[in-house]
């Protein structure tokens, strides 16, 4: 259910902003390799994931 409520997150954020997220690491690398899937570049730094809002 987290994975859904992220993703509603990032798909409702505006074009150039930039979403962290505080979760369990397993959480935040399912939540990575979907960004990755949809073109953005998540970062994952301990039990924090940023992502800007771009298209490569």
């Amino acid at each position: 259910m987290k994975l859904q409520e992220y993703l509603a997150k990032v798909i409702l954020a505006e074009e150039g902003d930039t979403l962290t997220f505080f979760d369990e690491v397993e959480t935040l690398k399912e939540l990575s390799l979907l960004l990755k899937c949809v073109g953005l570049e998540p970062v994952i730094e301990g039990k924090k994931l940023t992502v800007t809002k771009r298209r490569k």
